[in-house]
């Protein structure tokens, strides 16, 4: 079983999927694909009718990936249960209306000009090439509402710090490796940070992201 693109919709086709359990509770589906908007979209929809089926206590996307996962110990036939039940959506349409969050950002990071120096550009330049980009969130976690941004211009790919920091302020809005993303709240982070999102955007709680939403930045200084 695998997943092939053909006219805006995800199909099911043969080989490019495998599974593996990770104890004895969670079952990870991995698709070999390369990692896209509709791609996203359609394992958002893909975790929500798993939860919807009741085959499992829970599933959550990650890029290319499902994690499915159950409270109790499942029965010996859930993993072949889940694969007919991806199987059976293999025609679903992705859907290409997420919701989309327009999120001013000062650029004032204290590694902005460390991701200027690995990239060869100016601060300036990483600036708006930064918000410039659209970014589509292709996973959520680490912390609650911390979208993992998918769509970051490849010469502003930059390492993590070799050394985390020990508290990162609430929005923030940092770069790690091909990533960038918002924290929602304070915490451990070894992102370079190049930005802050407004207060009165973020607070404690920075906008409900969704696997397969939009997000755009504006500079605001």
């Amino acid at each position: 079983m695998g997943v092939e693109i053909e006219d805006g919709s995800w199909e099911i086709g043969s080989g490019g999927v495998r599974s593996q359990w990770h104890g004895l509770r969670c079952l990870e589906v991995v698709f070999d694909e390369v990692p896209s908007p509709l791609l996203f979209r359609w394992l958002a929809q893909a975790v929500a009718e798993l939860r919807r089926s009741g085959l499992a206590d829970g599933a959550v996307s990650s890029y290319c990936s499902l994690a499915v996962y159950w409270d109790a110990l499942p029965g010996t036939s859930a993993e072949e249960l889940v694969l007919e039940k991806l199987g059976s959506l293999g025609s679903m349409t992705a859907p290409t209306d997420s919701g989309a969050h327009l999120i001013p950002a000062r650029y004032c990071g204290e590694d902005l000009g460390r991701v200027a120096a690995s990239s060869g550009l100016s601060e300036t330049q990483v600036v708006e090439v930064h918000a410039r980009a659209e970014y589509t969130v292709a996973a959520v976690g680490f912390l609650p509402n911390f979208g993992y941004l998918w769509g970051l211009d490849e010469r502003l790919v930059t390492p993590r710090l070799s050394t985390p920091r020990a508290r990162v302020p609430v929005g923030a809005l940092g770069i790690g490796g091909s990533q960038t993303g918002i924290y929602p709240q304070g915490s451990p982070g070894g992102w370079n940070l190049i930005g802050q999102v407004e207060e009165k955007v973020c607070g404690e709680v920075c906008p409900e992201l969704r696997v397969g939403d939009k997000v755009r930045f504006e500079v605001t200084g």
